[in-house]
């Protein structure tokens, strides 16, 4: 009925528009209007992956220097565009870090383990 009602305004302050401006991709619009009108709280999409990277490092503490140095463009990559491919492992930025991105500097199983990783946070997130 709210977004009805909003929708009769300019600009009109869609979900998506109000996710975006928030930075709460995966949140509900009701909830969104509950935190604008401060009757609830939000955690926000970067929070969200950042804090999921922050327990990922941590659970695998034997990363070497590079490969933490990866996941954290990776992380960054992610909040900025709020979507990734496989190919973008093996593109810019990834390749400043390694000529073969992704795929030289983390051996098969911890490549699955991050793509799975990474969709999960996208999905969730």
């Amino acid at each position: 009925e709210l977004a009805n009602t909003l929708a009769k305004y300019e600009p009109y302050p869609t979900e998506e528009n109000l996710q975006k401006a928030y930075d709460a991709r995966k949140v509900r619009f009701l909830d969104l209007i509950k935190y604008i009108m401060g009757m609830g709280g939000l955690v926000t999409f970067s929070e969200k992956v950042s804090e999921a990277f922050a327990e990922f490092i941590a659970e695998h503490n034997t990363l070497a220097p590079n490969q933490i140095q990866f996941l954290i463009v990776l992380r960054d990559f992610i909040i900025n565009n709020g979507e990734l491919t496989k190919k973008d492992l093996v593109s810019e930025p990834f390749t400043k870090l390694h000529a073969r991105g992704f795929l030289g500097i983390f051996p098969q199983q911890m490549q699955t383990e991050i793509l799975l990783f990474t969709n999960k946070i996208l999905h969730y997130a």
